[in-house]
């Protein structure tokens, strides 16, 4: 994926996203994966100018980012969207809740997909699915 000048990149997504940021200090990246990119594009690119943004909340699936996706993703309008969500929706299912996986797996696609048509239609950001 090509890099543009003053691209912002957006993570959002779940805990292997958020990694303990602060969530007081929006420019926070926590210690994961967002942190550890971030590092290496500015250090390859730094005349790039690049933005980086974390929107990752623990705990969360697929609905909990619907739910939250104009307000931290929308209307932030990055060039490059890294979205990395799941692991909560499989393991809630296996433990709590008492619908079918093809129900589960169902409902988690619809509210994926339909993340994923708002980001094309609102912004001209670039995707990348995790």
């Amino acid at each position: 994926m090509r890099l543009n000048k003053k691209d912002t990149i957006l993570f959002i997504g779940d805990s292997i996203t958020d990694v303990g940021r602060n969530r007081k200090d929006l420019k926070d990246l926590g210690k994961g994966y967002p942190l550890l990119i971030a590092a290496h594009l500015l250090e390859c690119y730094p005349e790039l100018e690049l933005t980086f943004l974390n929107r990752g909340i623990s705990g969360d699936k697929v609905t909990d980012l619907a739910n939250r996706w104009k307000e931290d993703c929308l209307e932030l309008q990055p060039d490059i969207i890294s979205i990395l969500v799941g692991i909560n929706d499989a393991w809630h299912n296996i433990d709590k809740e008492k619908v079918s996986i093809q129900e589960s797996v169902d409902k988690f696609e619809l509210f994926y997909r339909l993340m994923l048509e708002k980001a094309k239609q609102e912004t001209k950001a670039r995707i990348i699915l995790i």
